[in-house]
């Protein structure tokens, strides 16, 4: 694995949890 790589997937990881907790970002723990 280069460099390169890690970054790519760093990103990529980083978008679908981004997308993924977008749903329940506003949401209490009890609505969770």
């Amino acid at each position: 694995r280069t460099s390169e790589d890690r970054y790519i997937g760093t990103l990529f990881g980083q978008a679908v949890g981004d997308a993924l907790g977008l749903g329940t970002e506003f949401m209490s723990k009890a609505d969770v």
